[in-house]
């Protein structure tokens, strides 16, 4: 659950901050993350009646890593507090043994790369989170798209299935694949045209890239050949979060008639 709430923090008057994870009683509880009104991760942890509890990362303005430890009722427990120079670099870091701030390193040598190192793992970690979300949210555009289609042509079940991977039929003559691509965020539709001969390939084939000069006839729409099938494939690949509604139900159309159009003139060849 996502919930938007005005914070006090260090006794001042922060801005509003979005909660992610779970409330009991109207206080989070469970793991949750903090993040502001751009987005920006503030806190991610564990939370025990509406407070900070157990293990938990805090993230300062400028989305660098602040404490990484274990907190215990809201205060700082046991971890390393990460400071900073102006210009971004890290400063030192004070130890935190049982809600009391320890030992202060200055970072320097090999003390600096390994905490240095600690803090681009967790970079590294945000970011790879952030793809993930965004690929998700991709993926979800792209289903509603294909379910909306579906209801509008009278297949209401029409979705990806578990390789991200669905079929349509059009007057029993045109097969298009509906493919996305998580890793890319890339959408692809895809349809046979026709089947590749046994003899006189080359010839074939030279007739074939003759016939499908500069692809500009396609709108965009590229052909290749799928050894495995034996056929001419016609494609067209766009990104995901590029495309409304509307955008991604016209080129269909488009890519269906383009196809159509394939078919027909590669019989002749």
């Amino acid at each position: 659950m996502t919930f938007w709430q005005c914070e006090t923090i260090e006794n001042r008057e922060f801005y509003y901050l979005k909660f992610e994870g779970q409330y009991i009683n109207g206080k989070r509880n469970g793991k949750g993350k903090v993040k502001n009104i751009n987005n920006d991760l503030e806190f991610e942890g564990e939370y025990l009646n509406g407070k900070k509890h157990g293990k938990g990362k805090e993230y300062n303005y400028e989305n660098k890593l602040k404490f990484k430890g274990e907190f215990l009722n809201g205060k700082k427990w046991n971890g390393i507090e990460f400071h900073y120079h102006y210009n971004g670099g890290l400063d030192y870091v004070v130890e935190y043994i049982k809600g009391e701030k320890g030992k202060m390193t200055k970072c320097d040598g090999e003390k600096k790369f390994e905490y240095e190192q600690e803090i681009l793992n967790d970079e590294k970690l945000q970011k790879e989170e952030k793809e993930k979300q965004v690929s998700k949210e991709d993926k979800n555009r792209i289903q509603n798209y294909i379910t909306k289609y579906g209801k509008e042509v009278g297949l209401p079940n029409l979705q990806l299935n578990d390789k991200n991977f669905c079929s349509l039929n059009f007057d029993g003559k045109i097969f298009v694949d509906i493919i996305y691509n998580d890793k890319e965020n890339l959408c692809s539709f895809a349809s046979p045209i026709c089947s590749i001969p046994n003899n006189d390939k080359e010839k074939f084939y030279k007739k074939l890239l003759i016939s499908n000069s500069f692809g500009i006839e396609n709108g965009g729409a590229v052909i290749s050949i799928d050894n495995q099938k034996n056929q001419i494939m016609l494609s067209f690949t766009f990104i995901a979060n590029t495309f409304s509604y509307e955008l991604f139900k016209t080129v269909l159309i488009n890519f269906v008639t383009i196809a159509e159009k394939n078919m027909d003139k590669y019989e002749h060849l």
